[in-house]
């Protein structure tokens, strides 16, 4: 087969996991940190062969039983499986990524296990040296074999961590809201000492925020690093847990119970164990990580006195007499992740210079829902929605709300709609037209950066245009052509809106239209004359809506201060569609 792999087994066709498994026993040159010279492992091989999962776990006897970095935690599966937990990646770093990736992996029917089979005895070997991490490489948590209920998050970037460097309290008290019941999901909204001063809150938006979103109280702990077990496993008892921070300093039972009694808290079921991570190996730390844990009920006890307590008054039971403590007990752990926006928006975010900005959008049509949905996913943190229309079924053919939204204001829905986006986004409705017609939102309104017209109406850019900002703003009218033939962005910058350089640079592509479509019949909504609506479908709005959004990118990264009018028209060709064509246009 390969030099140092045996096959122990012939395939097998395992009816629980429904894949083929074969048993391999593997030789290295030599033996060390916990890994035998000789060691046997059980393939696991989905049905779709060469395509799906390969997976490599430890047999449950004669195998590695400690768990190393690049691999699952590693403890005996269920009962009736030949094998442990452990799996290990030997996945190219790009595995992720799919065909994008450009993974260099065979997937012939003859080469795939083979090479996956070549990687797992290189794997060995390098583990066998305590080589299967290097400075540089990058940094990966043990896995805590977490529950995936409740899921806990929390946010922390690097100038958290200055936060954290400069705190003197090492526990105290979380508050965590939840956010929804089923499945359940908690938000770590702030962190207090065991006095009840504030020591750090992340900046959530209005969804985390909500006053009527239920909380509940769980306690913190920091570590100096990530607790583990050599070489790199997760503890998963009290003792281990113990014994992970013994070698930090740190008195387990000791900062327990200090918690409870300074906090005279009783009744917490989730205790958040934070530690600084590095983004790579031997890298300076980069931000708290804190990994939620599940508590044992503490219950307490009445008519005793404790450092801290009146005589008579409840107190904590001492943590070290229960025996959900002992070293044996299991310790469960949950699912945890950071949400702040560093971490969360790694995958694409607008520039800075746009999600810092506190933008206006007037016009919650579908062209307004669609720049909006994709501002707020790209990271913008301020926004307000103008719109006193309300919300139709016939809207729904193109917007991005829907039926439980009809009838209701379009920019409230918007607005909520918005905000259950993202955890950072505050986002305001103004159920009126344009401009208000009260202090509070002409307050706001001057305190604005971009303002973003999406009604394609020439009163909203008349008021636009004779509106008092007070300081220079950056202005973007957008709007669509008759059957989404094409898009008109047209920007300027000043203390007020250029309507009149708007609208001669629009005048030729107007007539152009006008022309084109003198002898189209319009489609109609409801019974009469009065009902046209204009015609565009909901995949031509969003095309066009991303077009526009791509030049306001452009606009806020530029250094020009001069009007334009961009025009993103529809190319096609014997009736192929073919893409979008950029004409500028001053």
């Amino acid at each position: 087969m390969l030099d140092g792999v045996d096959v122990l087994e012939a395939w097998q066709w395992n009816t629980v996991e429904r894949c083929w498994t074969i048993s391999c026993r593997f030789t290295i040159p030599t033996e060390g940190h916990g890994v035998p010279r000789r060691s046997d492992w059980v393939v696991l091989v989905e049905a779709t062969y060469p395509w799906g999962y390969i997976h490599l776990q430890p047999a449950m006897r004669n195998s590695v039983e400690a768990t190393f970095p690049h691999q699952l935690l590693n403890r005996p599966a269920n009962v009736g499986r030949p094998w442990r937990t452990g799996r290990i990646c030997v996945d190219t770093g790009v595995r992720a990524l799919g065909r994008q990736g450009v993974d260099r992996e065979p997937f012939s029917v003859a080469g795939r296990l083979r090479w996956r089979l070549e990687r797992t005895r290189r794997w060995l070997e390098v583990a066998a040296c305590g080589g299967l991490v290097r400075p540089g490489d990058p940094f990966e948590l043990p896995d805590f074999g977490s529950l995936p209920k409740p899921l806990v998050a929390f946010g922390e970037n690097v100038d958290s961590l200055e936060t954290w460097d400069g705190e003197k309290a090492r526990y105290g008290v979380v508050r965590l809201v939840r956010l929804r019941q089923r499945p359940p999901v908690l938000v770590a909204k702030s962190f207090h000492d065991p006095g009840g001063r504030e020591v750090y809150a992340p900046r959530w938006g209005t969804y985390i925020n909500d006053p009527e979103r239920p909380s509940e109280d769980g306690l913190w702990l920091r570590f100096n690093g990530t607790p583990h077990i050599e070489p790199w496993k997760a503890p998963m008892t009290w003792g281990e847990l113990r014994r992970a921070a013994a070698e930090q300093d740190i008195n387990l039972d000791e900062a327990l119970q200090r918690l409870l009694e300074r906090t005279r808290f009783g009744g917490a079921s989730r205790l958040l164990v934070g530690f600084p991570i590095p983004a790579v190996v031997d890298g300076a730390a980069r931000n708290m990580f804190w990994q939620a844990l599940q508590l044992p009920e503490i219950p307490i006890e009445t008519g005793m006195s404790s450092p801290g307590f009146r005589p008579g008054r409840a107190r904590p039971t001492d943590v070290t007499r229960l025996a959900a403590f002992r070293d044996e007990c299991s310790l469960t752990w949950l699912h945890s992740e950071n949400w702040h926006a560093d971490t969360v928006a790694a995958r694409g975010q607008l520039p800075e210079v746009l999600t810092d900005a506190e933008v206006v959008l007037i016009g919650a049509g579908a062209l307004g829902s669609a720049i909006g949905e994709m501002l707020v996913r790209g990271g913008l943190r301020r926004l307000t929605v103008y719109d006193h229309d309300l919300v139709m079924a016939g809207n729904l053919v193109r917007h991005t709300l829907t039926l439980a939204d009809v009838g209701s204001f379009k920019a409230a829905a918007l607005a909520d709609r918005l905000n259950a986006m993202s955890a950072r986004t505050e986002v305001r409705a103004i159920t009126q037209a344009f401009p208000p017609d009260d202090e509070v939102s002409h307050a706001l309104l001057r305190t604005t950066d971009i303002i973003i017209d999406a009604t394609g109406e020439n009163a909203v850019a008349h008021a636009l245009s004779t509106y008092r900002w007070n300081s220079p703003k950056i202005f973007v009218s957008i709007s669509l052509g008759l059957f989404a033939w094409a898009g008109f962005s047209f920007f300027s910058i000043g203390e007020s809106f250029l309507m009149e350089d708007m609208l001669t640079a629009l005048r030729p592509w107007l007539d152009r239209q006008a022309e084109r479509f003198r002898d189209a019949e319009w489609p109609r909504e409801g019974v009469g004359c009065w009902h046209p609506v204009f015609p565009a479908r909901g995949d031509e709005v969003w095309m066009l809506a991303s077009s526009a959004l791509q030049h306001l990118v452009e606009l806020v990264q530029s250094e020009s201060d001069a009007s334009e009018l961009v025009v993103f028209e529809r190319v096609e060709e014997n009736g192929l569609f073919l893409g979008l064509r950029r004409v500028l246009s001053v």
